[in-house]
């Protein structure tokens, strides 16, 4: 195959250095200061890392997210920036990992990044797994954020139903 005739998430060799690419990343970005809507060194190299192998990045992040092997401030910034990244080609596979993350992870700050995620990315497609949260989430504002998330993606549904 030719690299012109390649999508987005093939490449002529998948980096057989990105999971230790990775943990240097994530272990690099647990000293940085994460502000909400700005790009920081981490978010750019992650973003950059799910251009070029969004499969095995996505596949990564939802093993080393679920099994707290990335610092929970980190994981959160990672999945802020994953429900965020322009990328169609990777959207459902994006989806999935946030959707996961906000009904599976134990610490409340991954499954806040998580809900954020979804609210960027606002794909309706996620309702079902909202109103699990909400029925599951023992914090009140985490709850109340989700309930929130819900009548988003509920606005959206009815939009593109119209």
């Amino acid at each position: 195959m030719l690299p012109h005739e390649m999508t987005p998430t093939q490449s002529p060799e998948i980096a057989p250095d990105l999971p230790s690419q990775l943990v240097q990343l994530c272990f690099a970005a647990k000293d940085e200061r994460f502000e909400d809507g700005y790009e920081s060194d981490f978010s750019r190299q992650l973003v950059e890392l799910l251009r070029q192998h969004s499969d095995e990045t996505l596949a990564w992040l939802t093993t080393a997210i679920l099994s707290d092997q990335i610092n929970p401030e980190v994981a959160a910034e990672a999945l802020r920036w994953v429900g965020n990244v322009p990328y169609p080609f990777s959207r459902l596979e994006r989806r999935r990992l946030l959707e996961r993350c906000l009904l599976h992870s134990t610490s409340a700050r991954i499954r806040d990044g998580a809900l954020l995620g979804l609210a960027s990315l606002d794909d309706p497609a996620s309702v079902q797994t909202v109103k699990r949260a909400i029925a599951q989430e023992t914090l009140p504002e985490l709850r109340a954020d989700l309930e929130q998330l819900l009548q988003q993606l509920e606005e959206t549904q009815a939009a593109e139903q119209a």
